[in-house]
């Protein structure tokens, strides 16, 4: 396992944490989460829809009404950022499409989400939701 990110809710009541890992053995290393909002975390899940190629350097925030989101690099078409929420049926969608290659996507929550990555040789930043 490699760079965690880890995300407390306001009330406390909630702890999301992502990191990097190579359970495959080879150098192909996926993001994958788990939730808290008690004693126990969710099963750990793939944060790619699709997993066959490498992603990496997720962050994690959690917004004001209590929805997790994580943004993540990820190699599927050129190194993208990819952005899902824990909503049930919620699917990682590309937010940096048509920017060339983005990296070490950071996110911040409140009432709206906010992220800031590296593109182009410079940093840029969106609101999400």
């Amino acid at each position: 396992m490699d760079a965690p990110a880890v995300a407390v809710s306001g009330d406390g009541k909630k702890v999301a944490i992502a990191w990097m890992d190579m359970r495959s053995g080879r150098n192909d290393r996926s993001v994958f989460w788990t939730i808290s909002t008690g004693a126990a975390f969710s099963p750990e899940v793939s944060a790619a829809d699709d997993a066959a190629d490498i992603q990496s350097h997720p962050s994690l925030c959690i917004d004001s009404a209590g929805e997790v989101h994580i943004a993540f690099e990820d190699l599927r078409g050129g190194k993208q950022i990819r952005h899902r929420t824990s909503a049930k049926g919620s699917k990682d969608e590309v937010v940096t499409k048509g920017e060339g290659e983005c990296t070490f996507p950071s996110l911040a929550c409140g009432k709206e989400v906010g992220m800031a990555y590296e593109a182009g040789g410079r940093i840029r930043f969106r609101i999400l939701k």
